[in-house]
């Protein structure tokens, strides 16, 4: 009985964690802005970046897959930051990679984002 109440109280704390990111993602849901020229996907993994400190491989495939069972390989994360880098880089912005761990951006281009996106949408 003590090994459940555990496995279900690290169950529920991954189900928070997992809540957790997909609520941050809700603002960056809807209409993708084109100032950027990113796809969905692409916006996404923008979108944690910019509300997070650091993203991990498995917090994006969660986010852009949910189903771990319908996961592709890992690798075409790698596609699509490598594609959104490559479209953000004219903009000065950057994302950069933490080996072995994931992606983070600095606040500089968090800042640099967000004007952009509040200059397309006329808030700016």
């Amino acid at each position: 009985m003590g090994q459940r109440m555990s496995d279900l109280a690290e169950e529920n704390a991954e189900l928070r964690e997992r809540v957790k990111y997909l609520e941050g993602l809700l603002m960056q849901r809807g209409a993708v802005p084109a100032v950027f020229g990113l796809t969905p996907k692409e916006y996404a993994i923008v979108g944690m970046l910019v509300a997070r400190n650091e993203v991990s491989k498995d917090q994006l495939m969660t986010v852009l897959y949910g189903d771990p069972d319908n996961e592709p390989a890992s690798q075409v994360l790698s596609v699509f930051v490598s594609k959104a880098r490559g479209k953000l880089l004219p903009f000065g912005v950057e994302i950069s990679t933490i080996w072995g761990r994931g992606w983070s951006m600095s606040k500089e281009a968090k800042a640099k984002v967000a004007e952009y996106l509040a200059a397309e949408s006329g808030n700016g």
